[in-house]
This record gives C-alpha cells, structure tokens and sequence, in this order.
C-alpha cells in the first residue's frame, strides 16, 4: 500500500484545444498511458458526499490498484493498495469490497454497503517537466468524450502558475470550479 499527497490544478478543454495542446505535446517525449477507472460508492453516495471517492483502475490493460482519494484543501491524500485481475474480477461482479485499509470508520460505510456506479476511460499523455507533471486526457464515459488538461506539483503555488500559463498560452478559459472527473461521469451515470 502506498499514500502519497496529489497537488493538481485541472481545466477543462474543447475539442480544438485538445488538439492544438496534442500538438504542443507531441513535441517532447511523453508516456501514453489508457486507464479504466470503476468507480464505486455507497447509495447514498456518502463517500463522495465527505470528499472521497474509491475506485478500482486498470493501468495499460496490465495492473490493477484500488485507490481511496481523500479531497484537502491544498492537495489530494491517495491511498493505492495493488490488486490482482481476479479481486477485480469479484469486486466488480459482486460488487463487494474487501475489509482491511478501504474501509471508513468515520463515516460507518462498510465494504457490504458498497456498489459499483460507473467506468471512465481516459488515454493519457503525461510529461515529466523539472518541477511539475504536464498531464492531457482524453475521457470517455456512457456516450461522452470530454478533455482536459492538469498539472501535477509538488507546491501548489506551482500548480497554479503552469496551469494559468498553459491556459494563457493555449486560450483555454480558466475556472476554479472543476469537476473531476469522477464527479462528471458518476453524475452522469446517476442522471444527477
């Protein structure tokens, strides 16, 4: 199991503007990640209703890892326990999460109050710039294909800085309200 804290700013991108950072991308050597994400939470959607979200994602069709994110004010505390494709396989069918670390005490769901509520695809171009990560994603969920365009760092004040000069440079709007993306197709698949 691993922990770690994400600092990221994110911004939502048209299809042109997708494209035209693409572009800009292909410039420098990156890594192309696909990554299915099977998100999951309670009926009451408790977990997403304290700032959590759980999911099961399956890395290049090859690794599986069960991620508990917890939302901070100035970064996201992930916890990743590695699973194999036979857990998955159970989870997903029977929609039962085993006990152990992914399990909130706090908010008294436990893994039998678990369900699945929907899958996200997203191909992914990430670049390992000096002090940030330079990440483009292609989503799709249900019959909706959106875009985006976050920057991971080690200091928010960096996040910042590079996601507003991308914006500027690229001519996407920046907004502080964002959707991840766990949010937008969880609320889509539950017509919320």
């Amino acid at each position: 199991m691993s922990k770690n804290i994400e600092i990221e700013k994110r911004v939502m991108l048209t299809k042109e503007q997708y494209d035209n950072l693409f572009h800009y991308a292909s410039k420098y050597e990156y890594q192309k990640l696909v990554l299915i994400n099977h998100y999951f939470d309670d009926e009451n959607l408790a977990l997403r209703n304290a700032h959590y979200m759980l999911r099961i994602r399956n890395i290049n069709a090859k690794n599986y890892e069960l991620t508990l994110k917890i939302k901070g004010e100035n970064g996201d505390l992930e916890i990743n326990e590695p699973i194999n494709k036979k857990e998955v396989k159970s989870l997903i069918d029977k929609c039962e999460l085993k006990d152990g670390e992914i399990k909130d005490k706090i908010l008294k769901v436990t893994s039998k109050d678990i369900r699945y509520i929907t899958s996200l695809e997203t191909e992914r171009i990430e670049i390992k710039f000096d002090n940030y990560l330079f990440v483009l994603d292609k989503n799709k969920y249900s019959d909706i294909t959106d875009y985006n365009l976050e920057i991971e760092a080690n200091d928010i004040n960096i996040a910042n800085e590079v996601i507003k000069k991308y914006c500027t440079e690229f001519n996407v709007q920046y907004s502080k309200e964002y959707k991840s993306k766990s949010r937008r197709a969880i609320n889509y698949a539950l017509g919320i």
